[in-house]
């Protein structure tokens, strides 16, 4: 029987030698040895080391759409996008780790690629949510957008950590904010 306690900290070992070392340099012996497991015990629970990164994505990237959702509560659409934009730059702070596994250099065609292709999209489709209540082709497209400048501006920002992230996330919505306004303008 797998112990869901035991799978978290491997998740979390995962989660810090995949971020410090990359994928290819991550070892499954040092993730073992901080979890305190002999290796036996990562293939139980990931069947692999490409096993063991996909859910590390995985669970990365659940974490930051859950906080994404959070935010639909905000009235005003400006207040929505602020608050998923701040939303989205607490977790990469908070979770550093778990940010540089979702992009550090990832194993090619690994199951990851196909997870992280799916975060993506579920990031895109909770975004356009925030645009309007019901998202067409072009709040998508304007979504996948936001959720690429977003993943570049974090990434920027992960190695350059001296800027806040509260100013980081008011210049993305500022950035941002002046084209979805005059888009909505244009449809009215």
């Amino acid at each position: 029987m797998r112990d869901p306690g035991r799978r978290e900290q491997i998740l979390d070992a995962a989660d810090a030698v995949f971020a410090q070392a990359g994928y290819h340099a991550a070892s499954m012996d040092e993730i073992a040895e901080r979890v305190g497991v002999g290796k036996p015990v990562l293939y139980r629970h990931f069947g692999s080391k490409d096993g063991l990164y996909a859910a590390a994505v995985e669970r990365a990237g659940d974490q930051l759409v859950r906080r994404l959702e959070a935010v639909a509560a905000q009235r005003a659409p400006r207040e929505q996008l602020r608050a998923g934009v701040l939303a989205f730059f607490a977790f990469v702070e908070e979770r550093r780790d778990g940010w540089v596994v979702l992009h550090r250099d990832g194993p090619a065609g690994a199951a990851a690629a196909g997870r992280l292709r799916e975060l993506r999209a579920r990031l895109a489709a909770t975004i356009a949510q925030l645009l309007a209540r019901e998202p067409g082709e072009r709040e998508e497209a304007l979504a996948h957008a936001i959720v690429g400048a977003g993943e570049a501006l974090a990434t920027y920002w992960v190695e350059h950590p001296s800027i806040p992230a509260e100013v980081v996330a008011s210049e993305l919505v500022e950035l941002v904010w002046p084209g979805l306004e005059r888009l909505a303008g244009a449809r009215v």
